[in-house]
């Protein structure tokens, strides 16, 4: 119980910063995205550093707290262009729960369709 406890906390205090730092990148008039393990804590039905993008090019996903998050085509688009094995493990995290959606495969490029396929396939 006192790891849970303490992970709780850790999250907490994560959360914390991010929700500071948010606000003061939107009070500088600094346009952001959040992505990464934050932004996939931060989605509903996901399972944490803080990784922040420069955007202007979508719309962002805000959540309670204002915070702006990567739209999930954004982090999907980022996560196979980066490709690492925690990148195909974040996809593999995303498609468990439906967010990947037949929208968004089909919006990907082809070789990035391809990544996602290979992936899909290694489960």
């Amino acid at each position: 119980m006192l790891t849970i406890a303490a992970y709780d906390t850790h999250v907490e205090q994560l959360q914390n910063i991010l929700e500071r730092l948010a606000q003061a990148l939107t009070k500088a008039a600094i346009p952001y995205r959040i992505v990464g393990g934050m932004a996939v804590h931060n989605m509903p039905e996901t399972r944490s550093v803080v990784h922040i993008m420069e955007s202007e090019n979508s719309e962002p996903v805000v959540t309670e707290e204002g915070v702006l998050l990567a739209p999930v085509a954004d982090l999907v688009r980022m996560k196979l262009t980066s490709f690492r094995l925690r990148d195909q493990v974040h996809i593999q995290d995303l498609d468990s729960v439906r967010l990947i959606t037949r929208e968004i495969e089909e919006s990907l490029q082809p070789a990035l369709r391809e990544r996602l396929a290979q992936v899909r396939r290694s489960r």
